[in-house]
């Protein structure tokens, strides 16, 4: 009986202090930390971003050290086109450290809401709904070493223009030559109700190792 008890207590010294090794490392989780903040600057929410109708809520992943500084930081959901603007924010806040509680280190989620100010319906990708959908001349300087496909965000007014184009990803030469072809794309209005909106939607744009493309 003393044996089983000694391994058993052997066995919870074990796991105690690989749980409080992990904790050392890791840090401590604990939620949505909004509230817990000293300093929350707001992220930039530029003219463009609101024409593109990028809205909604951002979750960022924060890490944080002993004394309440951001050192690591990751969008974890929410608009592609906000990240960058909610983790420049994100990583400049800071985070009260309490007297009595020992420093350690902590994890946690803040929260950006960006409100809508221009309403807009999500129809998702709509290459085969284009009247016209030219494909772009990539730049002979780009070197495509596999094939990839880059999304692109537009905004197509009440007429089926579009008026707002955003590369999500890939090298600035491509990205330039990738909108460049967006904004020339047409498309017929699209009705709800049979009255017209403003949508908002994605390209995709299929690049080839000799920068041929397909949509």
């Amino acid at each position: 009986m003393r044996i089983r008890l000694l391994i058993f207590l052997t066995y919870l010294l074990v796991v105690c202090t690989s749980a409080a090794a992990q904790t050392t490392r890791k840090g401590i989780k604990l939620g949505i930390i909004n509230g817990r903040a000293s300093y929350l600057p707001k992220p930039h929410y530029s003219d463009e971003l609101k024409n593109l109708c990028a809205h909604g809520k951002v979750e960022i992943k924060l890490l944080i050290d002993e004394k309440g500084e951001v050192y690591g930081a990751k969008a974890i959901s929410g608009d592609e086109l906000l990240f960058e603007s909610a983790l420049e924010a994100a990583t400049k806040a800071k985070f009260r450290v309490y007297d009595d509680i020992p420093p350690i280190k902590t994890r946690g989620i803040l929260v950006y809401n960006y409100p809508s100010e221009t309403k807009c319906v999500d129809v998702g990708v709509v290459n085969k709904k284009a009247i016209n959908l030219p494909k772009p001349i990539i730049n002979g300087n780009a070197i495509i070493e596999r094939p990839t496909e880059i999304p692109v965000r537009i905004v197509i007014d009440l007429s089926g223009t579009v008026v707002a184009v955003r590369a999500l990803k890939g090298h600035p030469l491509i990205r330039r030559d990738l909108e460049n072809a967006a904004r020339k794309a047409r498309f017929s209005p699209t009705l709800i109700d049979s009255k017209p909106f403003r949508i908002k939607a994605t390209i995709v744009y299929k690049i080839k190792t000799d920068r041929t493309v397909e949509l």
